[in-house]
């Protein structure tokens, strides 16, 4: 014997959610050319075999579909599987300001480590960020 489906409030209210869904989606699609600016990713190396230092750092920030700053942050040694983080943020000052604590920590790996990052993969609207703690 099958279900009959209800033709209730509550099949209306799933029919309106899949259908923002949708418009949502599409949405972020046609915006796409626009986002590009706003999102940030960033991967630095820092590589000295005489050291055996082989050393990744990598962000990736922007906003999901509801607004809230999001920053995946993947570090660990070139080759190996890494270690991932999510961060959230409520707004995008509050995201660049982490990234830019994480850059400023990065700068620092001469002195630590002695090895330099250096930048393999930018956005461009990580360019500034990069110029500013001076590992670009």
């Amino acid at each position: 014997m099958r279900a009959r489906a209800k033709s209730g409030t509550a099949t209306t209210i799933s029919r309106l959610c899949l259908t923002s869904l949708v418009w949502l989606t599409r949405l972020r699609v046609m915006n796409a050319g626009s986002e590009s600016m706003t999102e940030i990713l960033i991967e630095l190396h820092a590589h000295d075999p005489a050291q055996n230092r082989r050393r990744a750092w990598r962000v990736v920030a922007g906003a999901d579909l509801f607004g809230l700053w999001i920053a995946h942050v993947s570090f660990g040694r070139i080759g190996a599987a890494g270690r991932t983080m999510r961060h959230e943020f409520t707004s995008e000052a509050a995201a660049i300001r982490f990234v830019r604590r994480g850059l400023h920590r990065r700068a620092t790996a001469v002195r630590r480590l002695g090895v330099p990052y250096r930048p393999v993969e930018a956005s461009p609207a990580a360019d500034s960020l990069l110029i500013m703690t001076g590992l670009w």
